[in-house]
């Protein structure tokens, strides 16, 4: 009988000791847990702090080099969602000999529907198709050699609007004189086959500048691969895409060049 105390003692002694042990080590593991939910999400307020800080850089891009594109990158916008409606705004400006561009593309990520802006021949051509069959307008006016990407003259502002199937497009230069046509012209327009008219889009769909993924729709006109020209601001329906907060890009391919017409 005593030795069967002595080893119930025992026992309960060892299992005290254990479970001391085990309040120890969840004491531990919850403090180190505690400490690693802090710095993870203290990672996450600097990645997000980031993130703020590059949609604010106001650096225009180019392709390095002068012989063409190389220049593709891609964005995550965070407030795509299906819509009616798509506006686009770009700030544009090109220095060498080069006719053609693809500036923006915009692809569904579950169906072919996409929009795009390119330049085909010196002139601007907006590109969609929501579901109706391709539609397009291409604007008349021919964009200029730029001499001088200093001089603000040589910037054009392209705005292209689409509400269902109906597509408009401004382009014009970003200096123009006091009541001169330019400044006031209408638009270009066009309107594809009648349909709903939505964009498919959401939170997976990624923004395009300077190239398309494979499924580049083959009724896209321009031939030149990469950014050509300098782009210094992009606005989808409303509102700004950091051009320095990209998802991925060519590998040394990008670069910044002048700031641009504010």
């Amino acid at each position: 009988v005593s030795e069967a105390e002595a080893t119930s003692s025992r026992t309960e002694d060892t299992a005290r000791k254990l479970s001391a042990t085990i309040d120890a080590g969840s004491r531990h593991f919850a403090a180190w847990n505690d400490t690693m939910a802090k710095r993870l999400q203290e990672l996450r307020d600097k990645i997000t702090q980031a993130r703020h800080i590059a949609d604010s850089i106001r650096l225009s891009m180019t392709s390095i080099g002068d012989s063409g594109g190389s220049c593709v990158r891609t964005y995550e916008p965070s407030h795509l969602e299906p819509s009616t409606m798509t506006s686009i705004v770009l700030t544009y400006a090109i220095s060498s000999q080069l006719r053609d561009a693809l500036l923006f593309y915009l692809p569904s990520s579950s169906t072919d529907d996409f929009v795009a802006i390119e330049m085909v021949n010196r002139k601007i051509r907006f590109v969609w198709d929501v579901g109706g069959g391709l539609g397009e307008v291409t604007h008349p006016l021919h964009i200029q050699t730029a001499g001088d990407l200093t001089n603000d003259q040589h910037w054009y502002r392209v705005e292209a609007q689409r509400m269902r199937n109906v597509g408009r497009l401004w382009v014009r230069p970003q200096v123009v004189s006091a009541g001169s046509a330019l400044s006031v012209g209408p638009p270009a327009v066009n309107s594809s086959a009648a349909s709903i008219g939505r964009l498919d889009v959401g939170p997976s769909s990624r923004v395009w500048v300077g190239g398309a993924d494979r499924r580049l729709p083959h009724r896209l006109m321009s031939t030149q691969p990469g950014l050509v020209g300098c782009l210094h601001k992009v606005e989808l329906n409303g509102r700004p895409i950091g051009l320095w907060n990209f998802r991925t890009q060519n590998p040394n391919s990008c670069t910044a060049c002048i700031e641009g017409y504010k």
